[in-house]
């Protein structure tokens, strides 16, 4: 699962919110670049992040899966692009180089935006980002929802292990992928597993009612998520930057 990497680095001290913002300019504008050279530098920003902030591509989880599904891919986009200068044309399969092109293309951005999407993810303690819009104005019922959703990631993972021990002490196996395995699943896993989350919502329920949680419109925090000067630079420049880039791309269709 990917999640909260704690460490001391810069881009672990960036305020979440300033980071946040990164992110959507950086996903946002990938999809308006066609050159797969940008796209390629993109992708080699990403995994530069990666190493100075001390995680590595190495603490990826599912690394595997998409390998296969960037490889299948490119090899899609290879074969089902058919125009352009052909390289290899052998019965039905045929070769371009805007083929070649597009695949590189459709790949790099789509392993920029998702190893940048996780970068945010390990280098972000969830309470943080969750207090941060709180502060920043999001109303706290929603900022608690949110909260509560991260805290229970655990906990599902824990009583998802309880329920896969008993059954494999009743001799059960919903290892391999089927039909009836899928059934399976879904009556000796999940249902157990809501069951027994049930009663954490419960507890949870009381102890929200019992300290009158939403009684008060605004509420206090015990930690402040502070804007540094870093933080405002990198608001700063991210503004400018998406300012500068509609005003290039759709601001003379305007004026």
């Amino acid at each position: 699962m990917i999640k909260y990497i704690e460490k001391e680095t810069f881009l672990h001290r960036v305020n979440p919110i300033s980071k946040l913002v990164v992110l959507f300019t950086f996903a946002y504008s990938l999809f308006f670049f066609n050159s797969w050279l940008v796209q390629i530098l993109a992708l080699l920003l990403v995994l530069f992040l990666y190493t100075i902030s001390g995680i590595g591509v190495s603490k990826i989880e599912g690394k595997k899966f998409f390998i296969v599904f960037s490889l299948t891919l490119f090899i899609i986009n290879i074969l089902f692009i058919r125009e352009g200068q052909i390289l290899l044309n052998y019965s039905i399969v045929r070769i371009t180089m805007d083929g070649i092109e597009f695949a590189i293309f459709s790949v790099t951005r789509f392993l920029a935006i998702v190893f940048s999407s996780f970068l945010f993810v390990m280098t972000t303690e969830p309470n943080k980002l969750a207090y941060s819009l709180m502060q920043s104005g999001l109303p706290y019922r929603y900022g608690f929802t949110l909260v509560v959703a991260l805290r229970f990631v655990p906990t599902f993972q824990f009583e998802t292990g309880n329920v896969r021990n008993a059954q494999a002490a009743r001799g059960l196996s919903v290892d391999k992928m089927s039909v009836k395995t899928l059934y399976k699943m879904a009556r000796y896993t999940f249902i157990p597993l809501i069951r027994s989350t049930m009663q954490y919502i419960d507890t949870l329920t009381v102890s929200m009612e019992g300290r009158c949680f939403g009684i008060y419109e605004k509420r206090t925090y015990i930690e402040e998520v502070n804007y540094e000067k870093k933080d405002l630079a990198i608001l700063s420049m991210s503004l400018i930057y998406i300012i500068g880039f509609f005003y290039q791309r759709f601001g003379q269709n305007f004026l």
